[in-house]
């Protein structure tokens, strides 16, 4: 297909499906399960005949396509760990994709790992025509779905915008969003964030979550005058429930969070309500395990397993995507119909604290140093604002004498100026938290008492 064909193909089969997409979180529940389990089908069936790792499981198991009828039998399949996509990620790539164009998104390693998903292009475009779901709730605050002001806080030529990228590449869609986009990087001091805030007065400010919890702490610590939103769209990492109660209360803020990762990317969105999130059921399935795999009661904490039911590239089935919470059978007074998480409680790394008060967001470290040659795995540990070590486990043909200098200047260039002493370690292994989680940076310094800026 030629390049102006595939484009205008692709505009057209996402505009055809904008209403539907839009519609699709108050269908009946029961319309929901089939569309659901429809395409757990197919996703299975994909993954038997185009995935060395699905084909190699299912064979083990003695299981084929036709034993799975829905959802529910996604638990037939072995349970999928980010070390193994890290290690491996070919078997996990299905030969069906070879040479079509794919969209490669690494994630930030916050999970202890650095990932690669692959997406194929229809996959990419299903998430387009269902993006006005978010959008509604959105417009719920603003009064309009259109001819608003957003400030976007996140890492210039992260995800976000390696999806646009994409997006633009392969279809017409236009150039703006529908409102006026303004941005600041993690990278950015909070003084230089809170000015920009006061100077657009964004009607919406959407961003990770640990970085705008704690741009609020410290403007509530100072006693600083921020532009008020009409509502903080959070996401990517938790937002601790002190900062929302200060953003909620002390700021008159509504707070309204999504749950996405690079290997499903929608997950799961807060409504109106403020409650539970919805979960794209035409898009994931998630399951809640205890720590042998058994799935927990409704409204009992677990770890969540994701099934990606749209993608055809990187097929992740019974994935262990890291985070915990609790799913419930009660539904949400909005009307929507889709089954909803109770709780999240997903990533929560710390922000490195610095000199004067900065901060370093998660990000924008981890961007740094899993670009050295060879690192696989990491954990860094701040025991005051000037000494770090750092914990590295990295394949094993890597050369430490190389490695070791160039993790050293990655920490020196993403933490900035000021004094810093770091200890850096070459480790086999680097375990979990008892609770089964794994935090990739540990805050700790003596001298952080104060609010950061």
């Amino acid at each position: 297909m030629l390049a102006w064909t595939a484009r205008t193909y692709w505009t057209a089969w996402t505009a055809a499906r904008l209403r539907s997409g839009r519609r699709f979180p108050y269908l009946p529940l029961e319309r929901l399960r089939a569309i659901q389990d429809q395409r757990a089908r197919a996703i299975v069936a994909h993954a038997y005949h185009t995935v060395p790792f699905y084909r190699r499981a299912m064979d083990e198991r003695g299981l084929r396509p036709a034993d799975f009828r829905g959802a529910a039998d996604l638990a037939r399949l072995p349970i999928v760990t980010g070390r193994a996509l890290a290690d491996d990620p070919a078997q996990f790539r299905s030969r069906a994709v070879t040479g079509a164009p794919l969209l490669e998104l690494w994630t930030s390693g916050s999970s202890g790992h650095a990932k690669c998903a692959a997406w194929d292009r229809r996959a990419v475009f299903q998430l387009q025509a269902s993006g006005l779901r978010q959008r509604d709730v959105v417009a719920a605050f603003t009064g309009r779905i259109r001819g608003y002001r957003q400030l976007l806080v996140d890492r210039p030529g992260g995800t976000r915008d390696r999806v646009v990228a994409f997006v633009r590449e392969h279809s017409w869609q236009p150039p703006a969003p529908g409102y006026a986009l303004h941005r600041v990087s993690l990278a950015d001091s909070f003084e230089r964030a809170i000015e920009t805030i006061n100077r657009v007065e964004p009607h919406v400010i959407h961003g990770f979550s640990g970085y705008l919890g704690a741009l609020f702490r410290r403007a509530a610590a100072d006693g600083r005058h921020v532009a008020r939103p009409r509502v903080i769209w959070g996401g990517g990492e938790m937002l601790p429930a002190p900062d929302r109660a200060l953003i909620e209360g002390a700021f008159g803020i509504p707070v309204i969070e999504s749950y996405q990762a690079c290997e499903a990317m929608q997950i799961a969105f807060q409504c109106e309500r403020r409650g539970g999130l919805h979960i794209h059921v035409d898009q994931v399935a998630i399951r809640a395990v205890d720590a042998h795999g058994e799935p927990v009661p409704s409204g009992r904490t677990g770890r969540l397993l994701i099934s990606n039911l749209i993608n055809r590239a990187t097929v992740l089935l019974n994935y262990d995507i890291g985070d915990l919470g609790a799913l419930t059978d009660a539904a949400c007074a909005c009307g929507r119909t889709l089954p909803m998480l109770a709780q999240l409680d997903g990533r929560d790394d710390d922000l490195v604290a610095r000199p004067r008060g900065r901060v370093v967001h998660t990000a924008v470290i981890l961007a740094s140093l899993y670009a050295v040659p060879g690192v696989l795995r990491l954990q860094l540990e701040q025991t005051a604002l000037d000494r770090i070590r750092l914990r590295v486990v990295c394949v094993p043909s890597t050369d430490w004498e190389q490695a070791r200098p160039a993790l050293e200047r990655a920490l020196a260039s993403s933490l900035g100026d000021g004094p810093l002493s770091t200890e850096i370690e070459r480790v086999d292994e680097i375990a979990a938290a008892p609770s089964g989680k794994f935090k990739v940076i540990v805050s700790r310094p003596s001298a952080n008492a104060g609010p950061p800026t």
